[in-house]
This record gives C-alpha cells, sequence and structure tokens, in this order.
C-alpha cells in the first residue's frame, strides 16, 4: 500500500439518536481549502447520507438536533426542516437546548481583539495589564472582552439573561434553568477555578449549585431536573490533578467515581471534533461514563450504589450516544482510524454500524508491558515497519508530559511504517491513564525515571522484536515534552544515529515568562522557583540546553512560529547552541501560521510537508 495522504482519512465525532435515526459528524481534509471540514451525516444501512456541511457542536433532544454553522445555532427536525435560531456578531462559544427542544441557551464572547498577526495599513498598539494575557492556538486575550448569555427560542425571539467579565460555558439546561460552568478566578490568578451555577430563565438570578471543588470540566442535568452528574478535580496537585465524576442529587454533592481517570485517554493525531461529554443519564437512578485506564477508553453504568464496567477493550472512544437498549459508540484502534459501534446493553456485544474508512487497511500496533526501575509495569507499543528484513527503529515520546499513548489511530506512526521504519511508543512514569500517584512520579523529576523508562522501553521491544529491527539504526523523535526529552536523550546518551525534536522545552528560564501557561506551569512542574537564586540555578541543571556540548547525534528541529505554549526560541536557542559548541549535523524547520498543535490540528499542507521533511532528512542522514 502507498503512502496514505491525510485527506483519505473520516473521523467521526458526536453521534446522536433523534427518533431512532443516527446521525453524527464527520470531519475530513479539504484539500481544495486546506482547511477540516465537518458534515452532519445521517447513516441507514452502513450508508452515510451528508444533510449540512461545516457544522460543530451537534446535539440532540427527542424532538430536534442542533449544530453550529457558519457561526449561528441551527435547529433540524427528523423531516430535513432547519430553523437557523441566533443572529449573533459575536463568538458563540456554547450552547444547550432545552429537553423540549423549543429553545436554547447559549453564551457569547464579545471581543474586540484582533486576529493573531494581523497585518493592517495602520496597526495599533496592545495594551496588557494581567498575566495571563495570550494562548496558545487563540493569540493575545483581549482584557475588555465579556461574555453573555442568551436564550433563543424557535419563534424567533431571543432576550439576554447575564453578562459577566468572566468566562462562561453554558453546560446544560432544563425549560425553566441552565447549569453554567463558571471561571470563578481572573486571568491573574496562579490558578484558574470554575464552579457551578444555575442561571434562572425567566429572571436571570443566579444559584450557586456548588463551590466544593476547585475546576468543573463538563455537568449535564439528569431528566427529573434535580440531580446533576458532572465531572471536575479538586485543588490538589495543580496542574495535574485527576478529573472525578461527582453527583449531586439535589441536595448534597458526593463522589461518584474516582477509582480512575476521567477526560483521560490516548492521543490521536486525527480527531477534528471534540467530544461532547464523557458522562449521559440513562435514566433518574443510572449513567454510563467513560474512563481512561492503561492507554484506552473504559466504559461503565454507575448508579448511586454500583459502578459497573461494561466494555474494557483496546481501543480509543471519541463520544457515545444512548438510545433504547444500545449505545452508539464513535471508535478508533490503532489499526482502524474511525467507526461507529453499537454496543447492546444487555448482551454487551457490539457490532459495526457504520465504517467511514472501510477501503482502508492498516497494521496494528502489538502492546507489550515492561518494568520501570522501580519495578512498576509501564506500557509500550510496537507497530512494524511495512517494509521487507529489519529496519531502522523510532522511538516516539508523547507530550504533555502529563499524556497518553495507547489503543488509538496514529496517522504519523502509519505513515512512518510505511516509509520502512518501526515505532515504538510507550507510557512512561508521568503519563495519564494510570493514576494520581503515576502521573505525580515525574513532577520535580524530569530527565530521571521517565527518561530511563522511554529507554527501557525501547530495550525491551528491541529484545522482542529484534526480527523486524536494525539495532543499527536507532533515531528518538518527540514533540513538546516529546521533545524536551528528544533533547535531554541526546544530551545524555550517544546512542541514537539521529534524533527530531519538536517545538521543545530546551530552557526553563525562558519558558516561564515566554509561554502562554509558563508562569504556573514551570513552578507547579519542575519545583524550582525561577526568580530566586536557587530556582534559577536547578532549573538550569534541568535545561537540556545546558548539555548542549555534549550532543554528537545529528538532530532536526521543527518549530510553529505562532507557537505560544513553547515559543519558538526554545528551538532557537538550542539550534544556536548546538552550531556554537559542537560540530554536530543540525536543521531547523520553520513552519509558519502554525500554532503549538501543528502536527494534530495544524493546516494540511503543513502536516503533509512536515512527514516529508523528516522522511527526507532521514534518508539522507542515516544513508
Amino acid at each position: 500500500m502507498g503512502a496514505t495522504q491525510l485527506t483519505a482519512l473520516r473521523s467521526l465525532s458526536q453521534p446522536v439518536l433523534l427518533a431512532g435515526q443516527l446521525y453524527a459528524a464527520q470531519s475530513y481534509v479539504d484539500d481544495i481549502a486546506n482547511d477540516y471540514q465537518t458534515d452532519l451525516i445521517s447513516i441507514v444501512n452502513q450508508t452515510a447520507t451528508t444533510l449540512a456541511t461545516n457544522i460543530s457542536q451537534l446535539t440532540a433532544t427527542e424532538h430536534a438536533l442542533f449544530y453550529q454553522q457558519a457561526g449561528q445555532v441551527y435547529r433540524r427536525t427528523g423531516d430535513g426542516q432547519a430553523t437557523q435560531l441566533t443572529q449573533t456578531s459575536h463568538k458563540i462559544v456554547s450552547f444547550a437546548p432545552t429537553p423540549d427542544g423549543t429553545k436554547i441557551v447559549f453564551a457569547v464572547l464579545v471581543s474586540d481583539a484582533e486576529a493573531f498577526n494581523t497585518v493592517s495599513d495602520r496597526p495599533q498598539v496592545r495594551h496588557y495589564t494581567k498575566r495571563r494575557y495570550k494562548a496558545d492556538g487563540v493569540g493575545f486575550i483581549d482584557e475588555q472582552r465579556h461574555f453573555e448569555v442568551y436564550v433563543a427560542t424557535i419563534a424567533g425571539e431571543t432576550r439576554r439573561l447575564l453578562t459577566t467579565d468572566l468566562p462562561v460555558q453554558v453546560a446544560d439546561t432544563t425549560t425553566t434553568q441552565t447549569l453554567l460552568i463558571a471561571q470563578t478566578t481572573t486571568e491573574d490568578a496562579d490558578e484558574l477555578r470554575s464552579a457551578l451555577r444555575w442561571l434562572d430563565l425567566e429572571t436571570g438570578d443566579i444559584t450557586p449549585l456548588t463551590t466544593e471543588v476547585a475546576e468543573v470540566h463538563e455537568a449535564t442535568i439528569a431528566p427529573d431536573g434535580r440531580q446533576v452528574l458532572f465531572i471536575a478535580n479538586d485543588d490538589q496537585y495543580p496542574n495535574r490533578r485527576v478529573a472525578s465524576l461527582y453527583r449531586f442529587d439535589g441536595e448534597a454533592t458526593t463522589i461518584a467515581f474516582d477509582q480512575e481517570e476521567l477526560l483521560a485517554g490516548p492521543n490521536s493525531d486525527i480527531v477534528v471534533q471534540n467530544q461532547a461529554r464523557h458522562v449521559r443519564w440513562l435514566d433518574n437512578d443510572t449513567w454510563l461514563f467513560e474512563t481512561g485506564f492503561h492507554g484506552h477508553t473504559r466504559v461503565y453504568q454507575g448508579s448511586a450504589t454500583t459502578n459497573q464496567l461494561l466494555l474494557d477493550t483496546p481501543q480509543y472512544l471519541q463520544d457515545f450516544a444512548i438510545g433504547k437498549g444500545t449505545v452508539i459508540l464513535a471508535q478508533q484502534d490503532t489499526a482502524h482510524p474511525s467507526q461507529l459501534l453499537a454496543l447492546d446493553l444487555a448482551t454487551q456485544g457490539t457490532q459495526i454500524v457504520f465504517d467511514a474508512n472501510a477501503t482502508l487497511q492498516f497494521p496494528r500496533a502489538e502492546k507489550y508491558v515492561f518494568s520501570s526501575e522501580d519495578g512498576s509495569p509501564v506500557d509500550g507499543w510496537f507497530l512494524a515497519a511495512q517494509s521487507e528484513g529489519p529496519a531502522p527503529v523510532v522511538l516516539y515520546v508523547h507530550g504533555g508530559p502529563h499524556g497518553a499513548y495507547g489503543d488509538a489511530f496514529f496517522w504519523e506512526f502509519q505513515r512512518f511504517t510505511e516509509a520502512g521504519y518501526n515505532v515504538v511508543f510507550t507510557n512512561p512514569h508521568g503519563s495519564t491513564t494510570y493514576g494520581q500517584d503515576f502521573i505525580n512520579a515525574v513532577v520535580n523529576h524530569y530527565g530521571e525515571q521517565d527518561f530511563r523508562d522511554v529507554i527501557a522501553g525501547l530495550d525491551v521491544a528491541l529484545q522482542r522484536f529484534g526480527e523486524y529491527i536494525d539495532a543499527s539504526q536507532q533515531i528518538i523523535i518527540g514533540g513538546s515534552y516529546g521533545g524536551f526529552m528528544t533533547t535531554w536523550a541526546i544530551g545524555h546518551t550517544s546512542r541514537f544515529e539521529a534524533a527530531i525534536s519538536q517545538r521543545p522545552v530546551t530552557e526553563w528560564l525562558h519558558l516561564t515568562g515566554a509561554s502562554d501557561i509558563g508562569y504556573n506551569f514551570v513552578q507547579d512542574e519542575m519545583g524550582a522557583n525561577p526568580y530566586t537564586p536557587a530556582g534559577r540555578e536547578e532549573l538550569i541543571k534541568r535545561s537540556p540546553i545546558t548539555y548542549a556540548a555534549q550532543v554528537k547525534t545529528p538532530l532536526l528541529m521543527l518549530h510553529g512560529e505562532y507557537d505560544l505554549r513553547t515559543p519558538i526560541a526554545q528551538t532557537e536557542m538550542y539550534y544556536t547552541a548546538i552550531k556554537t559548541l559542537t560540530d554536530t549535523p543540525v536543521e531547523m524547520v520553520r513552519f509558519p501560521q502554525a500554532w503549538h498543535g501543528v502536527s494534530r490540528n495544524g493546516l494540511p499542507n503543513l502536516r503533509e510537508t512536515r512527514l516529508t521533511v523528516m522522511f527526507d532528512w532521514l534518508k539522507k542522514t542515516l544513508a
């Protein structure tokens, strides 16, 4: 099989059911527009029909479908009649329909901020007084921005309910009141915090539901209109706290599930539309929810007294919808990009109801488990090269560090195997889906057990899959934290024949003030205050650039010029250090108009070009 272009893939998300009919959002690359498009599709007998284009935030009640299109919210009934419900010039950040489908509540962002890097004939200066003044993927934050919440009816009436300076999200709504996730701290706070608030649709009055947790991520109201399930985390372990499931029974809040991580799952590079909910009510007494567990997704049925495991297979679930006795799952795994499955709640069996990528075939990654230095198990995966005879091996390190690889489809890995490379990827200490203690292990200890984990995972792969691997050609690649690990590794070992560092952290002191999250991330993760002599000394010791003079491994460095998470100076400084201190071959490639997530959601042509650049450089370097 030839190289699979990004344009060939389809990604399914946000499945919904209306009167027994299945709908979903299907995303793909529009090659002409050099962008991503998401269509509303209906599915009958495993065949999809496109009903609307360029949609987002697909949801449904028993009476209608609702979605955003061209910046407005539309209501679509089963007979195909679509009605525009909003008429706003501001960005709609969230919305929810009432259960009877007669109105929606929506929140908008009101801002005069220009787009990032806008070119103007008469540019204006920008003034900032807050510490959090920019965000990767967004640009600069307008300090004069505010948020407004409205209710709109199918009869065409729109009424404003709330104006607030702090961000709000419409989580869910009944016919009489809306549940808001309200940010409670300003951009100058050390950590952003949020809480749940009831908003009365008639009076606009606000009533707190809970203040017992630090950050709320999503919430859903029971059919009885009183109970609420929500996913949140408390204020332990800033930046890295595992999210749990909470239940408000109408009077008090309790933890419904905290044995595994919610909102955690393996990385995938083909997801375009984010998941709508990770927990949904079956009825007033039971609910379904997802967890991330050891690199894959689990499904549980919960109640006030029990949590029953329903599904535990090597896969990543992008979303789900509940029908009568059936759950529709948007699913992928290492060998398949995206499809819809039906889970029978009685038998717990599954069957395919729509395969968006039926004509494509990919090899499956093999999972293996190895021991860390303290005896704890660590997961790894091996994806064999699609070539004859032993081939070079790529050790790929994920970002975060609080992220995870796993049983999900990764287009980039498949492209590497098509190009003739074996791929090894692991979840070292610090990764998610293994619990709080595993996450905490890397904090204040970057470049220690985590480094030895990824090296050990490669060593085990060399032994276990040696027949496929040319051990004389070992390569390390990583992005973000993986870029840190790549530059850290080549400063501490010369075992690799080549290294590719993408959007790395190479110097912690600079990151503190230059990154959109740096001022709290560095303190929380490294345990060192960059504004004290002792803290600066520790951060210098922990920075890969300190060891640049020891680098002997040929290095390719890739970075997006718009990156505000790990600004491009992180690459520029390291590149200059290698050029100044060594005669080691090093090359820098800059990606214009590219944010930190260039490899996941960057412009499609840049994502294809990025792989071509890597393959060409590796071919030249390993020759």
